[in-house]
């Protein structure tokens, strides 16, 4: 069986489980978030985003995104020890999401997003935990596939966000694709 198509059937298996639990409110899912990344620490190149989610109601979110990635190319066979940008892509999402409590402080949630990249549609489609460490610590853990121009990938990320007050938040996270490109966010998150 494919490994990419677990968690379409994790989440088809389980849906319906979890659609009797109840909400858990001291999770919100309206926020703004503003990151900055870099994919693989130099390899591959730098960029920033934002991206944000609104509760449609006590179950299901709207998400939407934009990220410019500067991809970057080593080019130490003709000028030793030099990186030059080859090309800005520029990242747009728009995705719909339902989440259902599974402890006191803990969210299952899946995702899904319509993307478009350069020019060229795709799609993504995530399942995993959220949940809250303490009253201003939150994380989550996902797994999930992305179909970037034509190509599809198997998604593992995670994020901790810190709350610094009741609407301002600064987060970290990582995420690793089948390529085994390592992406890293700095963020900040309102409320």
């Amino acid at each position: 069986m494919n490994n990419k198509l677990l968690p379409l059937l994790f989440s088809a298996a389980f849906g319906s489980l979890a659609t009797s639990a109840e909400s858990t409110e001291a999770i919100d899912y309206t926020y703004l978030e503003i990151y900055t990344l870099s994919r693989d620490l130099v390899r591959y190149g730098d960029g920033y985003g934002v991206q944000g989610s609104y509760a449609l109601s006590d179950h299901f979110f709207l998400t939407a995104g934009y990220a410019r990635v500067d991809v970057f190319a080593n080019t130490n066979f003709a000028f030793p020890g030099s990186i030059i940008p080859v090309t800005e892509t520029d990242w747009y999402s728009l995705g719909l999401g339902a989440h259902w409590s599974v402890g006191t402080k803990t969210d299952w949630y899946v995702e899904g997003n319509f993307n478009y990249v350069n020019r060229r549609n795709g799609g993504e489609l995530f399942t995993g935990i959220r949940g809250q460490l303490a009253t201003k610590a939150e994380y989550s853990a996902y797994l999930g596939g992305r179909d970037v121009k034509g190509r599809t990938l198997g998604i593992l990320g995670g994020e901790a966000v810190l709350e610094a007050t009741e609407h301002v938040g600064f987060g970290i996270g990582m995420e690793v694709d089948d390529t085994q490109t390592l992406t890293v966010m700095m963020s900040v998150r309102f409320r």
